[in-house]
């Protein structure tokens, strides 16, 4: 109960009570007596009197009380009007608990594709027609990090078709991202996939075994650079539409997303043959240095003028080997077999004036063994005029 609505309600009976008691104390005032009064009748009135007072206090002790109860009723009633209205809690169902031996798979959403800031990939290609004078080891290094970018480049260019089309609506801002990024993925892969023909083409004979791998690193770097063109074309149809005013068709962007999302498919399987190639090409290179490291000589010179012969039978083999531009290991182990006669004939018979070739002829066996035909190119000119007089047959 609120304790300030009831303090009126206590002043109210303290007056009621100071009221009763006054008249208590008037009524029992003494009357003036005749001497004359009958003392009977004057108990009698006493008696009367004092029964008067009681019935008049006993009702006003009533009315005090009625008067408190009423006022704590005003109070309590007042309380109650004043508080909020309980309002009956609402009945929530429990939340079902999958067991957790076998929770709820979550449904997979795809990531949105975030668009790229163009990147361009800087590819300073070695002009492929000079790509002969790289050793097979250069060569082939310089594959590796060409081809890298161009997947990257790849990325970019499909990341940025797929980002485009994604809202179903081509913007001029989107349309230039993707042609610039595509134009220069197609660059880089062209570029990669020429270093690996010409790789094939000079040393593929080298290493047979590895054919099948390469066949298939050409055949997927065509094929996402064909995806490129296909997206340059796409996007410079969608630069006219736009120009035009107009935009650009659903049917357009729905190729767009396709192409985009082959280039994303076929990456990884790129991904996946360059480490197998290096795998693959390195043992083969491995088998082939084992075998040229252990020729031996199968014609040894008994003179001199042998000696002179045989090494002329080398530098001529050497000669058409050096100008076919394509090795294989037959043609190869031919010459080197030359080699190791020639070698072998000026260690005995040579003198202190042919010791000279036969270092050399051991160093155009190295050469060949490892794959560092342009150099034994540029070796071979001094070499060819530092030979002595060709004998007679």
């Amino acid at each position: 109960m609120n304790k300030n609505r009831l303090i009126p309600a206590l002043l109210v009976a303290l007056t009621i009570f100071a009221f009763i008691g006054a008249a208590c104390a008037r009524q029992e005032a003494p009357q003036p007596v005749s001497p004359t009064v009958d003392t009977q009748a004057t108990i009698n009135a006493a008696v009367a009197a004092t029964a008067a007072a009681q019935q008049a206090q006993q009702a006003a002790v009533e009315a005090t009380v009625s008067a408190i109860a009423a006022a704590t009723q005003a109070a309590a009633a007042a309380q109650t009007a004043a508080a909020p209205t309980p309002v009956p809690p609402t009945a929530v169902p429990p939340t079902a608990v999958p067991p957790t031996t076998a929770p709820a798979a979550p449904t997979a959403i795809p990531p949105t594709p975030i668009p790229p800031t163009p990147v361009v990939i800087v590819v300073t290609p070695v002009p492929v027609e000079d790509s002969d004078e790289l050793s097979e080891e250069e060569l082939y290094a310089l594959i590796e990090q060409s081809v890298a970018l161009a997947e990257q480049a790849a990325y970019n260019a499909s990341y940025a078709a797929a980002a485009a089309a994604v809202d179903a609506v081509l913007s001029s801002e989107e349309v230039q991202n993707v042609t610039v990024t595509a134009a220069n993925a197609e660059q880089a892969l062209v570029y990669a996939e020429q270093l690996v023909s010409t790789y094939n083409e000079l040393y593929g004979g080298m290493v047979a075994e590895t054919a099948g791998t390469i066949s298939e690193i050409e055949s997927d770097l065509n094929a996402i650079a064909t995806s490129m063109t296909e997206i340059e074309n796409m996007m410079t149809a969608a630069a006219a539409t736009l120009a035009a005013g107009a935009q650009v068709a659903q049917e357009s962007i729905g190729q767009l997303q396709n192409a985009a999302a082959q280039v994303q498919g076929r990456i990884p399987g790129l991904q996946e043959k360059m480490p197998r190639w290096k795998q693959e090409n390195q043992a083969a290179w491995d088998n082939w240095n084992r075998f040229a490291d252990g020729l031996q000589p199968t014609n040894v010179a008994n003179n001199q003028v042998d000696a002179i012969k045989n090494l002329f039978d080398f530098a001529d083999g050497l000669q058409g080997l050096l100008g076919k531009g394509s090795f294989n290991k037959a043609e190869v182990a031919t010459v080197m077999q030359l080699g190791v006669n020639a070698a072998a004939g000026l260690d005995r018979h040579g003198g202190a004036q042919l010791q000279g070739f036969s270092v050399q002829v051991k160093d155009f066996n190295k050469m060949l063994s490892r794959g560092k035909m342009p150099q034994a190119k540029h070796s071979f000119g001094g070499f060819q005029q530092s030979l002595p007089q060709r004998p007679r047959r």
